[in-house]
């Protein structure tokens, strides 16, 4: 069910950007590596990290946006 729960959400994320433009800058995501559907979350969502992971991750997308100016 989490899988599919997940695969959902990925079309979602995806109809909603090609739809409305509203892709945001950065998607960063923690799940586990998923075998139904993989191909639509990755694309989505983007590669599967560890929670850790996405946190430095965001720390730093948002230091260079704020470095640059860019927000």
């Amino acid at each position: 069910m989490v899988e599919k729960s997940l695969v959902r959400l990925a079309e979602e994320f995806t109809t909603v950007s090609e739809l409305w433009g509203a892709s945001p800058a950065l998607t960063v995501a923690a799940y586990t590596s998923v075998e139904t559907g993989a191909d639509k979350i990755v694309e989505a969502l983007g590669v599967a990290t560890t929670f850790p992971g996405l946190v430095t991750r965001t720390r730093e997308a948002v230091g260079g946006w704020l470095s640059g100016g860019e927000v």
